[in-house]
């Protein structure tokens, strides 16, 4: 790997160009640094650089391969240079390798054809690609080998480089269901909270539901709530975290009670109220309330 000198001047708008040999996980590591909060361009005409990046409004990483047309890397560097001096350091380039054994599995397994080997063998085709792409990888300011990686560990080592921070937080939706209709199909995380007191024995509080204060102290003066909060919270805390790291932008969590109008609900609030506090994008539904019913 080429790490770029450490004073490297940061930029709010930076602009990267991931180029590399097919196969060895370009398009991946768009995807990657779009869950990061990068604008991404794929396959981008080098003439176009110079029009996309000044149009820009947020980070932005552009893949420039082989896959374009009449792919000139002696012009790329051209264009760069060109782009280099308006925006300086807030341009980089990441080269994206792996050994020939292993791109020639990975084409075998996909049943792909390497956009240079449409006629000719296989191995002869990624000989070319290398060698026309050496000028790139010599220019390059950061070069990773996915050789034997995993996509999490791709993504690990994108993250080490600092190119780009991640989105701090995950948007979550809190759902609240009556098990009565089924476990919600899209939920990633399920708490069934019929253990707690019922409210709908208590005649005040049983034509309200989860969202009245009233019943919302009622479950929460339990006397196990306090651990059980305690314990969710901590789960919480390290699954939210974890998700995160192995990239999951998006998290449903449910939460159950027999007729999802009562704990379910006051539990989802709850939650809800202490994800907000910490800064998580937080969507809330009700299943079984009138409004919300489907």
């Amino acid at each position: 790997m080429i790490e770029r000198s450490a004073n490297r001047q940061e930029s709010n708008l930076s602009v990267l160009i991931v180029t590399g040999l097919s196969g060895a996980g370009i398009s991946s590591t768009l995807h990657i640094l779009q869950d990061f909060g990068c604008e991404t361009v794929d396959n981008l005409p080098a003439h176009l650089i110079e029009v996309v990046v000044e149009a820009r409004s947020s980070p932005m990483a552009i893949a420039i391969d082989v896959r374009n047309r009449n792919f000139d890397p002696q012009a790329v560097l051209s264009t760069l240079n060109e782009v280099r001096c308006n925006i300086g350091d807030a341009l980089s380039m990441l080269y994206i390798d792996c050994i020939d054994d292993e791109l020639i599995q990975r084409f075998s397994r996909t049943k792909r054809t390497h956009p240079m080997a449409r006629d000719i063998r296989l191995m002869d085709g990624i000989a070319q690609e290398r060698e026309l792409l050496s000028v790139l990888l010599s220019a390059a300011d950061y070069r990773i080998d996915t050789t034997g990686q995993s996509i999490w560990q791709h993504r690990q080592r994108l993250l080490g480089l600092g190119l780009t921070v991640p989105r701090k937080k995950m948007r979550i939706r809190v759902i609240s269901f009556s098990y009565g209709r089924g476990i919600p199909r899209d939920a990633d995380l399920v708490l069934d909270v019929r253990f707690l007191r019922n409210p709908h024995y208590e005649s005040t509080l049983r034509e309200r539901n989860g969202t009245d204060t009233a019943v919302s102290d009622y479950v929460a003066q339990d006397e196990i709530y306090p651990a059980f909060f305690d314990a969710l919270s901590n789960l919480l805390s390290v699954t939210l975290e974890r998700y995160q790291l192995e990239g999951k932008s998006y998290l449903s969590l449910a939460f159950g009670c027999t007729g999802g109008q009562h704990r379910s609900v006051a539990v989802a609030e709850i939650v809800a109220q202490k994800l907000r506090h910490e800064k998580y994008h937080i969507q809330i539904f009700h299943r079984e309330l009138p409004q919300n019913a489907d």
